[in-house]
């Protein structure tokens, strides 16, 4: 896990922390699913990583064309680009119906990041 929690705005002097921690997670992710050690690999929050500008849309694409035969790549979170659908096998919407943001509760390890 590298993230930090719930991101700021980009505006924020600590985006480029959020920022950071995101580019070592995919780069960890990336070894891991090129390595051929693995038959699934999950980027939780991987669109929503790329919808805010946290990770490279370039980079996931290559990284989904790179890895190894026969891994499975999942990548969560809302916001999917069109270039991420079109290079999916399977797209799911789920919608939140309540969540602990909403009541000011603050990103939890091992849950949100």
């Amino acid at each position: 896990m590298t993230g930090h929690g719930f991101v700021p705005p980009k505006t924020d002097p600590l985006f480029a922390d959020h920022r950071r921690a995101a580019e070592e997670g995919l780069r960890i992710a990336s070894e891991a699913a090129c390595s051929g050690r693995y038959g699934l690999v999950i980027l939780d929050e991987g669109c929503y990583a790329v919808a805010r500008d946290l990770i490279s849309e370039e980079f996931v694409l290559r990284l989904l064309n790179e890895a190894a035969p026969g891994v499975t790549i999942v990548l969560t979170g809302r916001g999917a680009t069109q270039r991420l659908i079109a290079a999916a096998d399977t797209v799911s919407e789920i919608r939140c119906v309540k969540h602990g943001f909403d009541a000011g509760r603050t990103a939890q390890r091992g849950v949100e990041y």
